[in-house]
């Protein structure tokens, strides 16, 4: 398997399942997949690729830090969610 900028596939996978999960994938990469169904008389012709499916990238950043209030002992901020999750949901913020 290859990123999509290289015209090639590679076989990643033999066997009897109809799924399988693809690992090691390069963070922020497209990729294209194809099938193909062998027997005992040889392999059959190879299906149609997938369109290209990006791995998860890094959520892009939060937006509208605002100061909602304060006082002598506290300060409370808010923001609103990043444009992007980069393709996973978000698991949390950290606030530094």
């Amino acid at each position: 398997m290859k990123p999509e900028f290289e015209n090639d596939f590679e076989e990643i996978y033999r066997g009897y399942s109809f799924s399988y999960k693809v690992t090691n994938l390069m963070t922020g990469f497209s990729y294209k997949f194809r099938v193909k169904a062998v027997n005992k008389e040889g392999e059959g012709e190879v299906s149609m690729s997938t369109s290209s499916i990006f791995t998860a990238i890094l959520p892009s950043q939060p937006f509208d830090l605002t100061l909602k209030s304060r006082s002598n002992t506290h300060i409370q901020i808010s923001w609103s969610s990043p444009a992007s999750s980069g393709g996973l949901p978000l698991t949390g913020f950290k606030v530094f």
